[in-house]
């Protein structure tokens, strides 16, 4: 090794070595396949020396013999030996079964896993060789090539050979021992020979000696070739037509030859097939019967092998001919049918003589005739003249001469070779003995067509029909591409056309197209033509047509996002009702219906709505007693198809254009289109329709014309008479406005007061038409932004003018926007211009509206004016009592929850405050607990823009940014390009829950970093929260003390070496400056942010005497005497418990030395975890993530689930059930797997459910919104830390056998107590499967083993006594004796690595197993779904506490 380590460093200027065994080339990969089959576990021989030759070859094999050790660390080859090692393990567990592969994937060098798969396969197996021995005997040729049948053997005799090896020896014995091995092998050859090769066999046997197996090998083979050549000859037939006499013109004459032929045949030419397989002529090895299987139509008493497959051309649809299918057949007889038959055209019946009929150029088929022949030279090739050619005896003794012979190839194909050129023929002959010898065929005949098939596939070579009773061959054309192939084969040829042009084809006329193509119903399925749109009722409200159209982005000024439109079919009148929500369409719909029956004496018969409403409202089971009430029949539409509900649809369209129409006519602000909307039903519901006559919808319903006196321009200026003059004389009486509409139920005009900015209702108004206030040059809208609208211009409320301004409107609710809660009253009596009804608020998109489908779109509709109703007394004003002014007050919904009802609509049945208590806190705690829950955190900067807090907040985050020097404004360099920025937004809480402070974080968007250029390194531990947990779970058992730290600015403390640039904070760049910041210290969201942070803090620690826990890097203890302090940081938070509270001060004033330290006191509320310290120990729970999480999810109001999940549910991918939307339940997922830290009971139902992530479908959606179901219903619930039961620690273990429906796939389960205190626990699934219920409890036991060995380690660390044996129970009685029993048994094959490990800390008293009853197993709530009273015993033996829960 030191010489070639000289001879390396000599030569390291003239490249790599190529002949070192470290030598790798640049090809080499780990994952490379060399053998030809994986390693299983009978072909350990073949493969080992597949292995062997590749590993030779690539100069390898030192490194699995063992020759070329390892060497030290220290060795300048180490790490190429490393290399060439890591190559030769890629390559060799590359080429293993995955059972082997895992067994060996530990091995630390390759030499390891050769002699592991050595010991283990390379020894004799005395099954193997029994089950070669008992091959060896039964192998027979069996029709097989001899070359074949040897080499079958060979394999055979070396595989032996490598079982039952025989022993070196130098000794003439051996050899005497091959010899006896060699005759064995020819005795085992000659004994499974077929029977054709008795005489050679017999010819070899009788040598004496006996030759070898090499040559006895030769000799057969040799007389197989032998075979093969020399076939048995043809004999030569006799020429004739039409039955061809043998004897002479005349009988007496002598001199003719009585037995000579007619015609003279010269030898075939071509060569005949002969099979390999059986020995016969005729036929090739991959078409012998004997081989491949008889077909059903083979004739002979052959019983078929029922072992062996049936031949290739044999239909499973027969026909009466075979090998072709009943389709096929029948299209022959559709062909041919009728075309034997005569009619009164054809020419009287006469003998065919001699060939004197004249059949034009017709090939006949004949079964009398022993040649081809043709009387035209133009159809031959290769023709030949010929002289001394016998001349062809015809039936009536003549002979006629033959002038030549020829080639010709039929149009489909087939090549007929001798046919005799006879110019006196008028006919063309074809010889069925010699197309079923030449073309290998057979002909059959039918009574209107023969059939002409390959003998051996029965493929089909033409067909001819029977005319004037001969059989002519005329279907070689076109015509046989029809009936050779089915119908559906041409269908698919031709790309799936259809029918009609398929049939349009020549050869395809008479060929029918009606079969199902199940690829063509899917692929072209259209949708069916819609009816047109016609009315069908005889009277007013008979059929309402009802949708909701939203939700709108911004608001309109009365604040809604929705409106529902309803359309009655006979006068095509329309309502149109502003909605906040979509849940109050229902209540409008009902209100429509009262007002009907009412204002009319009408009662709706029927209801037509898009299906389920797009949310439910027409469908819901308010709304389905409603009409079981009433007797009105549902109509909905087919999913996906909003054409079923098409009037009310092009409606909508109607309605917008319109509405469009008057929005960009005045140029009025977006946060009028509610307005708009109203205005332009009124109007539709005036206007003429083709559908109705060309009548009105209002003449329809009020039996009398409109009258349009009262109407004006939508938008214009309108001055209106002012009575807020307040006695005051000089004030001005007349005010500005725009026109925004017609009030329902007053008589008189909506205008919006320019001054006040609100509206109101007057009946003095002078309009001036050609002026619009909001019109200005050419500019749109000026607040298309509805915050900004919303703000700055107007405040929603409605003011009149008449007598009722003595109402107040002071209340906050629009007297014009009353919901649907209140009815609204059409009367009659009033203006024409009050025809329907308006209220607040839902939705179908007119998007979806083709624009097809727009017919008599304008002539569809009726209206609907805002409908204003008047109270009739004066509003109460409603104020909380005075010693509520300094508290927070959210007041209860007066809802009897004994007796709920669905018209209960201004509550909730199930109401967060009859699951949500806080009795059982102190008022400090009680303050702290509102204060996290009133304060909102913006999630946007225009959010925080408008208030003055967070404004504050910003600038102090930029001074400080600045004063500590984190960047520098510099112009962007070329090739540089600067990241951006977000503002993060953060409330602080004192411990008595005072706001501390408003902190506004700014963020780096550090995902558009590159690495390599703007970072390098990035990892940064963070506490783990088993850690977190394990840490006061001590502390609370300990009674010491444990605060919460802040640091300010964190990241800034870290250096950054890097050169970044990013663009100037939100919020403070200045107009026209193009610089941007050089980034010089870490910030927030830099990828190496995190790990400089880390590092800096860490040493600061370390200067105070602290030491890193090995356990977890986070973790920093510091011991001196009996004091004890432990800090943990995750990023900028930081947790402080000890029993020394001198050094922790101490700790903390020299930690806010070094960086700026905010004390939060004792620990309340650490990463969204709430902590509750009782008498009894700590409560934590994650109310207030589960409170979020309800309110993001719009589940406030649901009922509550009493279990997470279904018991025996088990979902699959539900690939047929219809998607969600994937990153809704995303979110649901992630937020619910951060949950897991408080709440084991869902840890199960999350492990499943993030098993689905990537294609959720509406399954999973529903088994997700169970757990949010759940959580409502204990959203305070959280693990118990008491401060009895010691420090003792306990492992529970469990496993679902084949849990998982589509992997079958186990669940592992664990859970770990520190003296009663949840600490850890986990569900996963297994890796690999399991083969039984025994090998996945000890895969589980294997995994509880490995957390539990790390918090031993965790809890030494933190000074807590490990001396006993950790119990581990497990109620699988298997997996425990495996555990506690070292015999090594079948059961524990494929566990094997888990088994030594487990069995080593067993051993080493670090773990002990013990039994449990199943039914007392705690770790069944990770594992499988409960039911209600398991889930509720298995929580209270955990422990758990709901402190929130009421009484």
């Amino acid at each position: 090794m030191a010489g070639d380590k000289d001879d390396a460093a000599s030569k390291h200027d003239t490249g790599p070595d190529v002949n070192s065994p470290l030598y790798i080339h640049a090809s080499d990969y780990p994952k490379q396949m060399h053998v030809n089959d994986v390693l299983t576990d009978n072909n350990y021989a073949d493969w080992s020396q597949e292995m062997m030759n590749f590993l030779f070859a690539k100069n390898k094999v030192r490194f699995i013999d063992g020759s070329i050790k390892k060497p030290e660390k220290t060795a300048m080859d180490y790490m190429a030996w490393m290399r060439c090692d890591a190559m030769v393990k890629g390559w060799l567990t590359t080429a293993m079964e995955k059972d082997i592969r895992n067994s060996v994937k530990y091995a630390s060098i390759a030499g390891e896993i050769w002699n592991d798969l050595l010991e283990r396969f390379g020894k004799e197996s005395a099954p193997r060789a029994y089950e070669l021995k008992q091959i060896l005997t039964g192998t027979q040729q069996g029709g097989a090539s001899v070359s074949a049948y040897y080499t079958k053997l060979r394999g055979l005799w070396d595989e032996m050979q490598a079982v039952l090896s025989i022993p070196r020896c130098t000794c003439n014995g051996v050899h005497k021992i091959v010899e006896l091995k060699e005759k064995e092998r020819l005795y085992e050859f000659l004994m499974g020979l077929d029977d054709k090769f008795s005489v050679i066999r017999t010819q070899i046997l009788a040598v004496s000696p006996v030759p070898s197996l090499g040559n006895a090998y030769h000799l057969v083979a040799e007389d197989e070739r032998q075979r093969t050549i020399s076939g048995d000859k043809k004999p030569v037939t006799e020429s004739a037509a039409f039955r061809t006499f043998t004897h002479g013109r005349k009988e007496g004459n002598s001199n003719h030859q009585r037995d000579r032929p007619t015609i003279k045949d010269n030898k075939r030419s071509e060569v005949v097939e002969h099979c390999t397989f059986c020995g016969k002529d005729g036929h090739n090895r991959e078409g012998c019967f004997k081989r491949v299987g008889y077909p059903d139509w083979w004739p002979g008493n052959k019983k078929r092998d029922e072992s062996k497959p049936k031949a290739a051309c044999i239909e499973t649809n027969t026909s009466p001919v075979p090998g072709l299918t009943n389709e096929q057949y029948e299209t022959f007889l559709k062909h041919f049918a009728g075309s034997g038959k005569r009619t009164k055209d054809d020419p009287t019946p006469t003998a065919f003589m001699a060939g004197k009929t004249d059949f034009e150029d017709d090939w006949v088929i004949d079964s009398g005739s022993t040649e081809h022949i043709t009387h035209n030279v133009e159809i031959l090739e290769n023709r030949v003249q010929t002289r001394n050619e016998d001349p062809v005896v015809i039936p009536n003794g003549d002979s006629i001469p033959v002038e030549g012979k020829g080639e010709c190839t039929l149009s489909g194909g087939a090549k007929i070779k001798g046919i005799l050129h006879i110019p006196k023929f008028t006919c063309n002959l074809l010889s069925v003995s010699r197309l079923s010898k030449d073309l290998q065929s057979v002909i059959m005949f039918f009574p209107d067509f023969c059939v002409m098939q390959k003998l051996h596939t029965r493929s089909l070579i033409g067909a001819g029909e029977c005319r004037r009773g001969l059989y002519r061959m005329g279907m070689f054309g076109t015509k046989k591409k029809a009936l050779m192939t089915t119908t559906d084969v041409w269908h698919k040829r031709l790309r799936h056309a259809s029918g009609d042009k398929l049939t349009r084809i020549d050869f395809l006329k008479n060929v029918s197209f009606n079969k199902l193509c199940d690829s063509c119903s899917r692929a072209k399925h259209t949708r069916l033509p819609f009816q047109d749109s016609e009315i069908k009722t005889i009277d007013c409200f008979e059929l309402l047509h009802c949708d909701v159209w939203g939700k709108y982005r911004s608001p309109s000024f009365s604040g809604a996002y929705y409106f529902l439109t309803i359309v009655d079919d006979f006068s095509r009148g329309v309502w149109v009702f502003l909605l906040k929500h979509k849940h109050e369409a229902s209540k409008c719909l009902i209100n429509f219906y009262n007002l009907i029956k009412t204002q009319f004496e009408k009662s709706v018969k029927r209801i037509r709505s898009d299906n389920g409403g797009g949310g439910g409202e027409f469908t819901s089971n308010e709304m389905v007693n409603f009409y079981g009430e009433k007797g009105i029949l549902l109509e909905t539409t087919c999913p996906h198809t909003p054409q079923q509900n098409g009037v009310v649809e092009r409606k909508h369209r109607h309605l917008l254009e319109t509405t469009r129409a008057l929005r960009f006519e005045a140029n009025l602000p977006k946060v009028f289109w509610g307005e708009c909307v109203l205005t332009a039903a009124y109007i539709i519901n005036r206007l003429p329709s083709k559908v109705i006559k060309n009548k009105t919808p209002y003449e329809i319903i009020f039996q009398q014309r409109p009258d349009y006196e009262h109407m004006k321009v939508f938008g214009c200026l309108a001055y209106f008479r002012s009575n807020e003059t307040k006695g005051d004389k000089f004030e001005a009486k007349g005010r500005p406005g725009v026109f925004l509409g017609y009030p329902q139920g007053t008589k008189g005009y909506k205008i919006f007061d320019i001054e006040n900015k609100k509206i109101i209702v007057s009946r003095d108004v002078r309009f001036h038409e050609n002026q619009f206030p909001f019109y200005k040059e050419n500019d749109e809208c000026e607040d298309d932004d509805p915050l900004k609208a919303n703000d700055g211009m107007y405040n929603g409320s409605i003011h009149y003018d008449t007598e009722q301004d003595k109402w107040d409107n002071n209340s906050g609710q629009s007297t014009n926007d009353q919901g649907p809660s209140e009815p609204n009253v059409l009367n009659q009596d009033c203006d024409e211009e009050s025809l329907g009804p308006e209220s607040d608020g839902p939705h179908v998109d007119p998007g979806t509206i083709n624009e097809n489908q727009q017919a008599h779109c304008e002539s569809q509709g009726i209206t609907t004016e805002p409908m204003i109703t008047i109270p009739n007394r004066e509003k109460r004003n409603k104020s909380q009592p005075k010693r509520f002014d300094d508290y927070h007050v959210q007041l209860p919904p007066s809802v009897d929850h004994a007796q709920a009802s669905p018209s209960q609509a201004s509550s909730t049945v199930h109401p967060l405050s009859n699951f949500v208590s806080y009795k059982n806190f102190s008022d400090t705690h009680k303050a702290f607990l509102a204060a996290i829950d009133s304060n909102v955190e913006p999630k946007h900067f225009y959010q925080a823009v408008k208030n003055d807090r967070w404004k504050e907040a910003m600038r102090k985050e930029i001074q400080a940014l600045e004063k500590n020097g984190t960047w520098t404004l510099e112009d962007l360099p070329d090739g540089k390009h600067a990241i951006d920025s977000k503002w993060v937004y953060k409330v602080k809480y004192k411990p008595n829950g005072e706001v501390e402070r408003y902190k506004a974080r700014l963020v780096a968007r550090g995902f558009t970093q590159m690495e390599g250029v703007d970072y390098h390194d990035t990892f940064a531990p963070v506490a783990k929260l088993v850690t977190v947990k394990t840490l006061l779970a001590v502390a609370v058992k300990r009674n010491w003390e444990i605060h919460q730290l802040d640091v300010n600015n964190a990241f800034l403390h870290g250096d950054l070496n890097e050169e970044i640039y990013m663009k100037i904070p939100q919020g403070f760049a200045k107009e026209g400056d193009t610089r941007v910041c050089r980034l010089r210290k870490s910030l927030y969201g830099l990828k190496q942010a995190s790990r400089n942070w880390y590092q800096k803090f860490t040493n600061a620690l370390v200067d105070l005497g602290f030491k890193q826990s090995r356990a977890d890097y986070s973790l920093f203890i510091h011991k001196e005497d009996e004091s004890f302090v432990a800090t943990l940081i995750y990023v900028d938070d930081v947790v402080v418990v000890g029993n020394d509270p001198i050094k922790i001060q101490a700790t903390k004033d020299d930690l806010d030395k070094k960086f700026s330290i905010k004390d939060l006191g004792n620990l309340k509320y650490f990463l969204g975890i709430e902590m509750t310290r009782t008498s009894e120990g700590l409560v934590l729970n994650q109310r207030k993530y589960i409170l979020d999480i309800l309110e993001d999810c719009g589940l406030q109001g649901c009922k509550p689930s009493p279990f997470p999940i279904e018991q025996n549910l088990k979902l699959d991918r539900a690939d047929k059930e219809p998607k969600v939307d994937a990153g809704r339940y995303r979110r649901i997922v992630g937020r619910l797997l951060y949950l897991q830290a408080t709440r084991p009971d869902i840890t199960y139902s999350v492990n499943v459910l993030s098993q689905f992530v990537a294609d959720p479908r509406q399954p999973h959606l529903d088994a997700a919104h169970r757990v949010l179901r759940y959580l409502k219903g204990t959203p305070g619930q959280g693990v118990f830390f008491p401060r009895e039961g010691g420090c003792s620690l306990t492992a529970y273990c469990d496993s679902d056998w084949l849990g998982c429906p589509y992997t079958r796939r186990s669940q592992t389960g664990y859970l770990l107590l520190l003296g009663g205190a949840p600490i850890s626990w986990k569900t996963k699934k297994q890796s690999v499967v399991s083969r039984s219920s025994a090998e996945a409890e000890y895969r589980s036991m294997a995994s509880t083993v490995s957390e539990t060995l790390w918090v031993r380690w965790l809890l030494k660390e933190l000074d807590v006594d490990m001396a006993k044996p950790t119990p581990l129970f497990c109620d699988n009685q298997a997996a425990r004796h495996i555990a506690n029993n070292p015999v090594f048994h079948e059961r524990t094959k494929h566990v094997e690595m888990d088994c030594f490990f487990v069995r080593e800390r067993v051993e080493s008293q670090e773990i002990e197993p013990l039994s449990i009853a199943s039914t007392m197993q705690i770790v069944d709530l990770l594992t499988k779904g409960l039911g209600t009273d398991q889930l509720r015993f298995l929580l209270d033996k955990l422990g758990t506490r709901n402190l929130h829960a009421p009484t």
